[in-house]
């Protein structure tokens, strides 16, 4: 494969970008292309920057693909692996709620299916129970008891002492 040279103007523009950057990481993947430019090969480049051959490459390959934009690393925004907003979860944590005050027994299997529906994509149990730790609700199972129970009922059930 023949190497790809750089032009006086890709030179110009990486070294007015030299001048913009701002954090380490950044300026490592810049030199990987300043370095070709004075033409090192990629194993010498490689032992200057601390990257591997075959990053270097990568990045010297993103250059000639992207320009200058393949040197900046996105930032992920907070909350991107999200399946539902936080006032959607209290809103789906609420219906369960009003479930188990009927009676029903509201377990992680109920709010995984719950969870899976609302979304309309899978989801691993441990997802779920870290959904369920962030809503404030616990794992505790209430003593068994009906919810049309009649407390006088019991009591004359019961032998007495």
């Amino acid at each position: 494969m023949r190497k790809q040279e750089i032009s006086q103007e890709q030179l110009a523009e990486l070294e007015a970008f030299e001048k913009q950057v701002t954090d380490k990481a950044t300026y490592c993947r810049l030199q990987c292309m300043l370095l070709r430019a004075k033409q090192w090969n990629a194993e010498r480049i490689a032992e200057a920057t601390s990257y591997s051959t075959r990053q270097v490459r990568r990045i010297q390959g993103a250059y000639f693909k992207k320009g200058v934009s393949a040197f900046e690393r996105k930032k992920r925004e907070k909350g991107g692996n999200q399946r539902l907003l936080p006032s959607q979860e209290v809103a789906m944590f609420k219906s369960l709620e009003a479930e188990a005050s009927e009676g029903e027994l509201v377990t992680v299997a109920r709010i995984h299916e719950k969870f899976e529906e609302l979304t309309g994509k899978p989801c691993s149990r441990s997802g779920v129970y870290h959904l369920v730790h962030r809503n404030g609700w616990s794992k505790k199972q209430p003593r068994p008891r009906h919810p049309k129970g009649c407390e006088e009922a019991k009591t004359l059930f019961k032998k007495p002492c």
